[in-house]
């Protein structure tokens, strides 16, 4: 988690900041001082990644507060506001080690791509003062790309295995991986951008390239089998980047969908696009004829029969996805629906897709209300339907065209709950599911379940569950 201090005497201003960069990233802890010297004494206490402060300010100045944290060898980064294109503050600025300068009036779209841009940063040096070992590297820049590629030609190797790891549903390597592979001699580990990657380049010289390195990586695959590798051997000749290696490898891990085994061996095939499905009629015949009778059970499990066929046919895994897309029917809620769209259409891996496939086929709440009344199965309905807007007890009992007392009583007489507390139950499952197979941030995920107020629904998520949001999204890694 990143932590932003900013430092403004006008309190309009400072709140304001704090509040675009909160809705820009919730997850970001953002703290304030009217005043350099309160921000002196915050910083060394909170050590931000990132200080925002405007130059001029009564008392202690933005300079002046500068000064004195370089004096304490503070490592974040400091940002300055002003309005004053003065060559003096910059020579000064230069001197106290600022970053950088924001002109006022902020643009919010100028001020938040900035400001990403220097979190990244933050991010790749703490990796660097983090990962002490050598063989530990980052990829997040082309300057990057170059101090690694330098790196492996001092080294003088003659060939590179190359390979990326997608960890399917997490975004950690095992921690017993890493250690692994981290032993390994001539063994390079890399962050990726995306989170669910690593780069693994391993080093070999004179030509000879080690064949039981790579069969001690494929050993360790068994493991943990949530990992994918997809890999390539080439000469050092032919690489001018080594970051646009992994990047085709990483755009090839989708054909794990199509092979059985967790260990691909990368080839040019693999960047065909892939041609449209031919529908197999039969099969689009049974599927039609179960979904007219509702045997949504047997359609299921027929569509991923269907789609294990396809794979031992070595299909293009792309058509088998899509297959998998335009198979699921659109059952329940339209979100539901959107929602299982959405996850089917970033999977790599065959799991993924049965995984979803079979979540989304379970029994939906619409479909087992027979045991309520005819105003309580249509207020869940609404519901379901409606989680997402400001839907109320009153709102619904007027949809019914009946009393919120009566709604309210008969709601909690056959259901055990109150509307309100259903509500709530049903939109934090809504966000858990969010959480766990999306990787959205926060202050959207609150929204699409019905809170535009990302702080209270941090507050009512932890209330219900024991845990914040970004507590939960990582237990599930």
């Amino acid at each position: 988690m990143y932590k932003i201090l900013i430092v403004e005497d006008e309190r309009d201003a400072r709140e304001g900041l704090a509040e675009l960069i909160r809705q820009h990233d919730i997850s970001i802890e953002v703290d304030v001082c009217k005043d350099g010297l309160e921000g002196y004494q915050t910083a060394l206490r909170m050590l931000p990644d990132i200080v925002i402060s405007d130059i001029r300010m009564p008392g202690c100045d933005g300079l002046s507060m500068a000064e004195k944290l370089q004096c304490r060898n503070f490592r974040g980064k400091i940002l300055l506001l002003t309005g004053y294109a003065d060559f003096t503050y910059a020579q000064q600025a230069i001197r106290y080690g600022v970053t950088d300068y924001i002109l006022k009036p902020i643009i919010p779209e100028e001020f938040l791509s900035l400001l990403q841009r220097y979190l990244q940063e933050a991010a790749r040096e703490k990796l660097v003062n983090e990962k002490k070992d050598p063989h530990m590297s980052y990829l997040f820049s082309e300057a990057d790309d170059e101090a690694l590629g330098y790196r492996i030609s001092h080294m003088q190797y003659t060939e590179c295995f190359f390979a990326v790891l997608y960890m399917s549903g997490t975004s950690k390597l095992p921690e017993e991986m890493e250690k692994t592979l981290l032993k390994e001699r001539d063994l390079y580990l890399s962050y990726l951008p995306d989170k669910q990657y690593r780069g693994i380049c391993i080093g070999f010289r004179d030509h000879a390239v080690n064949h039981m390195a790579i069969a001690r990586l494929n050993a360790l695959l068994k493991d943990f089998e949530n990992v994918i590798c997809v890999y390539t051997i080439q000469s050092l000749q032919t690489v001018d980047s080594i970051k646009a290696v992994w990047d085709r490898l990483q755009e090839a891990v989708i054909w794990s969908i199509t092979y059985t085994s967790r260990f691909i061996n990368y080839t040019p095939a693999m960047e065909h696009t892939g041609g449209p499905d031919q529908e197999d009629e039969y099969i689009q015949s049974k599927l039609r004829k179960l979904q007219c009778q509702h045997s949504y059970g047997e359609y299921k499990e027929l569509l991923i029969r269907h789609m294990e066929e396809m794979r031992k046919r070595h299909e293009h895994p792309r058509t088998i996805r899509m297959t998998a897309v335009s198979g699921l029917l659109k059952k329940g809620s339209k979100r539901r629906y959107f929602l299982a769209v959405e996850r089917l259409s970033r999977a790599k891996t065959f799991t993924e897709i049965t995984d979803c496939i079979r979540e989304y086929f379970q029994e939906d709440p619409n479909d087992s209300m027979d045991q309520y009344s005819r105003f309580v199965r249509q207020a869940i309905s609404e519901m379901n339907e409606h989680y997402a807007e400001q839907i109320s007890l009153n709102s619904v009992a007027e949809k019914l065209k009946i009393t919120p007392q009566y709604l309210s009583k008969i709601f909690m007489k056959e259901t055990s709950a109150t509307f309100v507390n259903y509500l709530t139950a049903l939109r934090i499952e809504k966000a858990k599911l969010l959480l766990k197979n999306t990787n959205q941030k926060i202050n959207l995920i609150c929204q699409q379940v019905g809170y535009p107020d990302a702080k209270y629904f941090c507050t009512l998520f932890k209330k219900e569950t024991g845990v914040t949001p970004n507590q939960y999204r990582s237990s599930q890694v």
